[in-house]
């Protein structure tokens, strides 16, 4: 290898370790919960997510074994680094926070949010 491609490979990784920092005071990027770990936890969807309605996709009124109902409304979680899953009259739904440019975070109040990871650095 090249010194210059030993300086790229070098500085790539330090980019990567620093975007792997704690997020605890604003929440957890990429912690990924199902279905019945959220009803268990009480989490609940936040205003980007539910606000964005009109571009989240329609799950139907049962995912990963919750069904979406009174108990539940409001209810969401990580499905994966980017989407956010929630419960909003009925229907769960998902909404892609990369639509947005953020990930999926959940913040340590119990609220599951879009969050714009590159905020700290």
């Amino acid at each position: 290898m090249t010194r210059t491609a030993l300086s790229i490979v070098f500085v790539s990784a330090l980019a990567g370790l620093a975007a792997c920092g704690s997020k605890s005071s604003k929440g957890n990027h990429g912690s990924e919960s199902s279905g019945q770990q959220a009803v268990d936890s009480g989490q609940t969807a936040g205003s980007t997510a539910t606000d964005n309605q009109d571009s989240s996709d329609n799950l139907g009124d049962t995912y990963e074994g919750v069904t979406c109902d009174d108990d539940n409304e409001g209810l969401a979680w990580c499905d994966d680094d980017y989407n956010i899953v929630y419960c909003d009259s009925g229907t769960w739904y998902t909404f892609d926070c990369a639509y947005i440019g953020d990930v999926c975070a959940q913040f340590d109040d119990g609220t599951v949010d879009c969050y714009d990871d590159f905020d700290d650095y």
